[in-house]
């Protein structure tokens, strides 16, 4: 029979039938003490060693007081409040199940299934590295329970990354922590950490000249080995191996950026350094002097027609034949004899590239004036011819 609030009780009939027809009833009462509540609960998914919170949804229909909660786990574990919390032992999916009872002795169950995701498994290499180059730390961890999708690395107690590569240079020597965490897409996270070893190795530097196009730069290897070491060396151009000697000399044809790459490696315990510069190659500036003349005893100004494409023209250096040195774009000086002077101009740009250009200046002598005039004896009202 239906469950029902409006008859405290009901009937239950049971009639049977022979095989002659003969028939027998029964009657019995069964009395109704109220509506079964409904049981129901909620529990979020969890990572490893993160406890479980259960959380009671149960209603009762008939308005009548939920008095017990049995709570199963699904493992070895079990509780009697409404809203317990669990940490499961291991990773997996439980069946977990609450059986509840009201005042009236009904009573419901339901079972759900609980998701406990696994760890990530952190690891990386290598163990061994030199000071004075950036190592690359690489990632080796795995997860059985989603994608990794986030990576930290802790070098040393101080510096911090968050690619999966991890990048770090180590300045002294000696062993030092190395600590990485890994999280997945889950929101799991677990971290490792390992000492590294460090092994001395070179400090490698180098300096150069000005960088312009068309000249020879020259590089001087600057760098120290440990307890000096021998050391091989080996110069890239753009990735490109172009000498092995100490110092480099390279003409470079074209302006723009270039990579230049100084590589060192200790012959005896074999730790490597490199050094890397992107260096910008100029355009040289363009000397520009035209042909001049001038008059002797004249203040004679010269006139500078040279231009840069690459940084300012920051420095003039004039050279005339006989007469000495100025400095300045348009210097002014003073000639006291006539003839042809060969004139050098030199200039150099902010970014220390630097042009010459040759020209002439000729001095012409003065004019002398001179002239005369008929009749030689002048007469009043006579004209008088002037002669040049």
């Amino acid at each position: 029979p239906p469950r029902s609030t409006l008859f405290p009780y009901t009937t239950l009939f049971r009639s049977v039938t022979n095989n002659r027809g003969c028939q027998a009833i029964d009657s019995i009462q069964i009395d109704i003490h109220g509506i079964a509540p409904i049981a129901d609960f909620a529990a979020n998914p969890v990572c490893l060693t993160h406890p479980t919170q259960f959380t009671d949804l149960s209603s009762s229909p008939d308005g009548s007081n939920i008095i017990s909660y049995v709570w199963n786990f699904g493992v070895q574990g079990s509780a009697t409040s409404q809203n317990p919390v669990f940490t499961y032992p291991g990773p997996g999916e439980f069946e977990a199940n609450l059986r509840i009872m009201t005042e009236n002795n009904c009573a419901e169950e339901i079972t759900h299934t609980v998701r406990v995701y696994a760890l990530p498994q952190p690891n990386f290499t290598p163990l061994q590295t030199c000071s004075n180059t950036t190592v690359n730390f690489i990632s080796n961890s795995t997860s059985n329970d989603g994608l990794i999708t986030s990576y930290h690395w802790v070098f040393n107690n101080s510096g911090l990354s968050s690619d999966s590569i991890g990048q770090y240079l180590f300045t002294e020597t000696g062993t030092f922590p190395v600590k990485h965490t890994t999280e997945t897409q889950y929101g799991c996270s677990d971290s490792i950490t390992k000492m590294v070893n460090v092994r001395p190795g070179p400090v490698v530097d180098f300096d150069y000249t000005s960088l312009c196009e068309g000249e020879n730069v020259h590089f001087t290897n600057r760098s120290t080995s440990f307890l000096n070491m021998p050391v091989t060396l080996q110069w890239f151009v753009n990735d490109s191996l172009v000498s092995s000697i100490s110092n480099l000399n390279y003409l470079f044809n074209q302006n723009g950026n270039v990579k230049i790459t100084l590589a060192v490696k200790q012959n005896i315990n074999g730790c490597e350094g490199t050094k890397t510069e992107v260096l910008s190659i100029n355009r040289k500036p363009v000397a520009n002097i035209e042909p001049q003349t001038s008059c002797l005893s004249d203040n004679y100004t010269l006139t500078d027609n040279s231009f840069s494409t690459d940084g300012s023209i920051t420095k003039y250096f004039w050279d005339i034949e006989g007469i000495g040195y100025y400095f300045g774009k348009n210097p002014t000086m003073y000639f006291s004899d006539t003839g042809k002077y060969n004139i050098k101009l030199m200039v150099t740009s902010e970014t220390g590239c630097s042009d010459t250009s040759y020209s002439t200046l000729e001095v012409f002598p003065l004019p002398i004036p001179s002239f005369n005039y008929s009749p030689r004896l002048l007469v009043s009202n006579e004209p008088i011819a002037f002669i040049d």
